[in-house]
C-alpha cells in the first residue's frame, strides 16, 4: 500500500494532495464512511465521510457543528477504531469539516 501507515489501511486511498502550506506530512485523498463517537453519559454517534488522511491525521465531513478543538473522541471505521483529538473545524454550506490528530 502506498501512503499512510497501517492506521489508515481500511480506507480507500488516492493520490497525494498537493498543499502550499506548512504541513509536515503528505495528505492522501481518501473515501470511506466513519462514525465519530463522543463518549459520556449521553454518548453521541455522528456519521461522517472521510475527505483525506495522513500518517497521523484525517479530515472528515459531517453535520455536527458542536465539535470543539481539543475534544477527544473515537473514530469508528467499522473494522478499526481510532482515538482522535479535534484540531480544527470549518463550517461550510454543505456541513462541517473537521481535522483530527490520531492518537
Amino acid at each position: 500500500m502506498t501512503g499512510p501507515d497501517s492506521k489508515t489501511a481500511h480506507f480507500n486511498l488516492g493520490n497525494v494532495i498537493e498543499a502550499n502550506d506548512r504541513r509536515s506530512e503528505p495528505r492522501f485523498s481518501a473515501t470511506g464512511e466513519v462514525r465519530l463517537v463522543i463518549s459520556g453519559p449521553q454518548a453521541i454517534s455522528i456519521p461522517a465521510r472521510i475527505l483525506d488522511v495522513s500518517k497521523n491525521g484525517m479530515r472528515v465531513q459531517h453535520m455536527y457543528a458542536a465539535l470543539t478543538s481539543g475534544m477527544l473522541l473515537q473514530i469508528d471505521s467499522g473494522n478499526t477504531q481510532f482515538t482522535a483529538r479535534v484540531v480544527w473545524n470549518r463550517i461550510r454550506n454543505d456541513g462541517v469539516e473537521s481535522g483530527f490528530f490520531l492518537l
